[in-house]
């Protein structure tokens, strides 16, 4: 008989430490639950379907003051989900991304900070953040590398990264052509003109190199250069 009460107490000590153990598992379970972290970018002219991924880096603590750090790609279809324990942390774009046309961002405001309570949908984690377009003088070939590498590292397709870069280079490079054109047809435009006190004028552009120019009192002699005597044109004050 006392075997027996043995055996009925040692099954029922068993059976409420598997109760009490299952139950703090659930805790332990519940505490350490990771939520959704949901990522809004707005970024003018972004489309996921056509545009490269977004760099991002997430870094906090936990609940439990532990250490948090995760390089993700974000914003298209392809990018994996995150998810965070209970916690507070901040939202870094590492890179700007790139439009299909090769536009790019600047990301230098790109940081957000939020956090995960695990209380229902709200309490999911919410970053929100804005990025500018940078306008062509503000790209440069180092970005354009940074952010193809940056993609490549995280696991974006190195072969699309390369186009992506390939169409940024392509326009930066109509840009800076159209810069120096511009600035080429501003100084041929200044060795054309010629001022004075009391004028100014434009000499035709087959001269420029070709003349030199004097000027006395109101009076501008425009000259074949070495030869002050071969005057080409004479500018002066129209006495009425």
């Amino acid at each position: 008989m006392a075997a027996v009460i043995l055996v009925v107490l040692i099954a029922a000590g068993f059976v409420a430490w598997f109760l009490v153990d299952q139950h703090s598992k659930e805790v332990w379970e519940q505490e350490h639950k990771e939520y959704p972290i949901n990522i809004t970018v707005t970024a003018d002219g972004y489309d996921s379907k056509t545009s490269s991924p977004i760099p991002i880096l997430i870094e906090g603590t936990d609940f439990e003051g532990k250490p948090v750090s995760v390089e993700a790609l974000s914003g298209t279809s392809e990018s994996e989900s995150l998810s965070l324990m209970r916690g507070t942390y901040t939202l870094t774009v590492t890179a700007s991304p790139f439009l299909s046309d090769g536009s790019m961002f600047d990301v230098g405001k790109s940081k957000v900070d939020f956090e995960v309570t695990g209380d229902g949908e709200s309490g999911q984690g919410n970053a929100s953040v804005g990025l500018a377009v940078l306008d062509e003088a503000s790209m440069s070939e180092e970005q354009i590398a940074s952010s193809k590498d940056k993609l490549v590292s995280l696991g974006f397709n190195e072969e699309k990264a390369a186009e992506f870069a390939d169409t940024a280079e392509a326009k930066l490079k109509k840009y800076q052509d159209a810069l120096a054109a511009q600035k080429a047809a501003e100084e041929a435009l200044a060795k054309r003109h010629i001022s004075t006190e009391w004028y100014e004028f434009d000499i035709p552009t087959s001269w420029v190199g070709k003349v030199e120019y004097s000027t006395t009192g109101d009076k501008t002699s425009v000259y074949l250069a070495g030869h002050p005597d071969y005057v080409l044109l004479t500018a002066y004050l129209d006495p009425e």
